[in-house]
């Protein structure tokens, strides 16, 4: 889900500067947690490390980085030397085999929130994208009918559709009619909090610019 706000690239960047941070600070269990954080990334979304070439420049900027400061146990949770071996394809593709007659863990958020939490974070996701929309923003879509040349906008609208499309894979993930249909009441009861929480927060919901072109 980060990459609807921000590149994968990014993402990396930043905890490389609290890396940087921790070092400075001499505080090491901080350094030890971002690299483990980063090996999880790199095990379970290994795809994306083949996929994205900004990214795998920038983890070999990492890679460097905690290089030159010694730190070999650091080195050895981040390499990702792995990705590109085959035995480790290959495991991978068994476990998912194995795997596809159990309820499948798409999502932690999804799995492990209660509707209302689960409800309180999408709001909060959407206020962060709607408080951002200026009115010369406004004014410039209604002017051209599109979202063209206003980033503000546009990202707001990605959120929102990247939101309903989340939804989408959350149930038709589910491996049985039963099991989707779990998914369906959850959502249900989330949408009943977010509607709750409307009558608490008028005009939120704003987003439904996500219908337009």
């Amino acid at each position: 889900m980060h990459r609807i706000i921000i590149s994968s690239a990014e993402l990396l960047q930043k905890l490389m500067s609290l890396y940087k941070d921790a070092l400075e600070k001499n505080s090491p269990g901080i350094c030890l947690k971002i690299c483990y954080f980063v090996r999880y990334w790199i095990t379970e979304f290994w795809i994306m490390f083949k996929m994205d070439a900004s990214l795998t420049s920038t983890m070999e900027e990492f890679q460097d980085l905690v290089k030159a400061n010694g730190e070999e146990s650091h080195c050895r949770l981040i390499d990702t030397t792995q990705i590109n071996s085959r035995d480790w394809s290959r495991k991978l593709t068994q476990r998912i085999k194995s795997n596809t007659s159990k309820k499948r863990k798409v999502s932690l958020l999804f799995d492990h929130l209660e509707p209302e939490e689960l409800s309180e974070h999408l709001t909060y996701l959407e206020f962060k994208s709607f408080r951002r929309i200026s009115f010369s923003d406004y004014q410039n879509y209604l002017v051209n009918s599109c979202v063209k040349e206003n980033p503000t906008m546009e990202r707001s609208i990605a959120l929102c559709n990247g939101i309903s499309q989340w939804v989408q894979l959350m149930v038709l993930s589910r491996p049985t009619p039963q099991l989707r249909a779990e998914v369906f009441i959850k959502f249900i009861h989330v949408a009943q909090v977010s509607g709750q929480m409307e009558t608490i927060i008028p005009g939120h919901g704003a987003n439904d610019l996500a219908l337009s072109p």
